[in-house]
């Protein structure tokens, strides 16, 4: 059979196109592909049959045929042709986008759920509001052996202090806003904490609540916000103290002989013995060895530490103030032996600790891996308390079983749900697992 080249539409090709319908012979099966500029009379009749076989099929293209011979022209009845195929192909497209259509519609839809579900979390069962600056948070009813919290709508500023950039708590998902009092200034010794702080406490309402955290080594477990604020209500209705700061397994900076015991509200509360060899088993294998800062025997939570903290403004305030006024006069290391003489002094009826770290469990010195799960969501299991942990701090010689932690965190389906998008090359999940390489090997 004789092979024919594409069609060309300059005048020469035309002339060709019509020499090659003179020359074919009966045997050939005609090119429709140079019947574009070819009239129906030059077409011998001999190969009209052989075309309406080709055109035969579906009766469309033999009827266009004839219309064509009529019209005198085979172009027409090609370009209806070509027609029929783009709509086909204008369907097909249709189609696609529909489904990308219908597909960005799910996506945006699910995003939408997620950040309703997000909102109700933070927000709790009695329906509060949060900004892009401040969160509003729930405290409802929660039964106690003999005490009943009162339903308090609160709000509260997650607050944190970070020169080197994005906080960890950001990095690593937090479903809420989190003011860096750090961003783009200088870190002049840990004097600066209350520097940095205090102006914005003074210019906030004191009833309102602030939770502040260290921001390179506290992150968050996943735990319901209801359940965060609802604890903290119940400790300050046991304890009748305001400011509820985290407890560690050892002593630092901080005479140790004046801390007190485990109250025994915090073990009704926990339906646990805290202070009488409950956190024994969770002690890492080379944890509480360290003499500078010692472990009671038996190990317990007890030891404050100022990486963590929630109060309202104005009694935070009136605790910054006084840190920075005799911070050169008390301070051994850094703040928190500042406000550990605070807290011993000056403010005992104020201060109480997390004893059993329902707010952030600080990890110096434990074992992360005898204390925490990852539940097929994702979040952060409490295997010691049987509850979601909220968050986490880990400081000390927890700093690279911490990291694990939170890599495995972070790659879980809650931790990539929550994973905020933060700026320019930080911007993506992989930099932020090799920014935990890098930090895990920094601190080893």
């Amino acid at each position: 059979m004789t092979s024919y080249k594409p069609l060309v539409t300059e005048d020469a090709g035309k002339e060709r196109a019509r020499e090659w319908a003179r020359e074919v012979t009966v045997s050939d099966s005609f090119p429709l592909d140079v019947l574009e500029d070819v009239a129906p009379e030059e077409i011998p009749s001999a190969f009209r049959p052989d075309i309406e076989a080709q055109f035969n099929g579906t009766g469309r293209e033999a009827a266009c045929l004839k219309d064509a011979e009529a019209t005198g022209s085979i172009r027409r009845c090609r370009c209806r042709m070509e027609w029929a195929w783009c709509a086909f192909f204008l369907c097909g497209l249709v189609i696609l986008l529909a489904g990308a259509l219908a597909d960005s519609a799910s996506k945006m839809l699910e995003e939408v759920e997620v950040r309703a579900e997000l909102r109700a979390e933070i927000e709790g069962a009695d329906s509060t509001t949060m900004t892009t600056s401040r969160a509003s948070s729930t405290s409802s009813t929660r039964r106690a052996s003999s005490t009943t919290t009162p339903a308090v709508v609160t709000p509260a500023y997650f607050v944190t202090l970070d020169t080197e950039g994005t906080p960890l708590v950001t990095k690593a998902g937090a479903p809420f806003e989190v003011f860096n009092l750090g961003m783009g200034r200088t870190w002049d010794g840990f004097k600066t904490k209350f520097e940095f702080l205090l102006p914005f406490l003074e210019n906030r309402a004191e009833s309102d609540l602030i939770v502040f955290m260290d921001g390179a080594d506290v992150f968050w477990g996943g735990c319901d916000m209801e359940q965060f604020f609802r604890s903290y209500h119940e400790i300050v209705n046991r304890s009748k103290a305001p400011i509820v700061i985290s407890a560690e397994i050892a002593c630092g900076e901080q005479k140790c002989w004046k801390v007190p015991k485990v109250p025994s509200w915090a073990d009704d509360m926990s339906h646990q013995n805290l202070g009488g060899g409950f956190w024994a088993g969770y002690v890492a294998p080379d944890g509480c060895r360290n003499t500078c800062c010692p472990c009671r025997k038996p190990p317990a939570v007890m030891f404050l530490n100022s990486g963590f903290m929630i109060g309202p403004m104005g009694d935070i305030r009136d605790m910054v103030k006084w840190s920075l006024e005799h911070y050169d006069e008390v301070s051994t290391l850094g703040d928190q032996s500042v406000i550990a003489h605070y807290w011993f002094h000056e403010g005992r009826s104020k201060i109480t600790l997390d004893y059993a770290g329902e707010l952030c469990l600080t990890m110096s010195d434990l074992q992360p891996s005898a204390l925490f799960n990852l539940t097929h969501h994702g979040h952060i299991w409490n295997k010691a308390f049987g509850r979601k942990q909220c968050f986490i701090h880990g400081n000390g010689r927890s700093r690279g079983p911490m990291w694990d932690l939170l890599g495995s965190f972070a790659r879980s389906p809650y931790g990539k749900r929550y994973l905020k998008i933060f700026a320019k090359k930080e911007d993506n999940v992989t930099q932020t697992e090799k920014e935990m390489k890098t930090l895990k090997k920094s601190s080893e």
